[in-house]
């Protein structure tokens, strides 16, 4: 039986790391949105924000959630306030819906 290089080991424990942060932010609807704030690169909102569910889109079968204090566009000035989640298997993934 062939046994596995040290080196291996090490990119597979890497590997596996970063699935298991990415699995766990995004279990929950309210974990996906805060993701998303966070890559977008509004930290504070992503950490501080309440999250909370404003209903269904019934057509597009998600999800809406709402960032209270929403974060600014910094282009724009626009409040990126509204958010759809999707459920894809067990995760959630969140992206921004637009006034509504």
């Amino acid at each position: 039986m062939k046994s596995i290089s040290p080196l291996n080991r090490k990119i597979w424990f890497v590997y596996s790391i970063l699935f298991l942060l990415v699995a766990c932010t995004h279990l929950t609807p309210e974990l996906a949105v805060r993701t998303k704030l966070f890559t977008l690169g509004h930290f504070k909102e992503a950490v501080q924000s309440n999250i909370v569910s404003s209903g269904a889109d019934e057509q597009n079968h998600v999800q809406l959630y709402k960032v209270s204090p929403a974060p600014l566009f910094q282009d724009t000035q626009v409040a990126l306030e509204t958010y759809n989640v999707r459920q894809f298997l067990l995760f959630y993934y969140a992206s921004y819906h637009g006034e509504v």
